[in-house]
């Protein structure tokens, strides 16, 4: 049983550390440099933020409940850069960006 805890509750969660770094590096790397987020979309990553967040809580409470750390290592850095990535797109989005609903042709801002 010690086999399995180490595996799920700190192996998996460190190497999904590991897997989601590379992910969101050059997208941040790109848009610092160019400042074009013209074809991101700004509502995806307030939903990202908002899910990361509360699944964030949620380990940090069992870990606080249990002393298991599980994959709060792994959702902090998601959670960080996935923060960078929306304040970044905010920042950088036109005042005019407008989005378009497909089906009535209906603009939201």
């Amino acid at each position: 049983m010690k086999i399995l805890d180490f595996i799920f509750w700190t192996l998996f969660p460190t190497l999904s550390t590991i897997c989601v770094i590379p992910s969101y590096v050059p997208q941040i790397v790109r848009t610092l440099k160019t400042k074009d987020v013209s074809g991101i979309s700004t509502s995806f990553w307030w939903l990202i933020v908002g899910y990361i967040f509360f699944t964030w809580g949620s380990v940090i409470y069992t870990w606080i409940r249990t002393g298991v750390m599980g994959a709060t290592l792994a959702l902090t850095v998601n959670l960080a850069s996935a923060v960078t990535m929306l304040v970044l797109v905010l920042k950088y989005r036109k005042n005019d960006d407008t989005i378009y609903l497909d089906l009535n042709k209906e603009t939201i801002k």
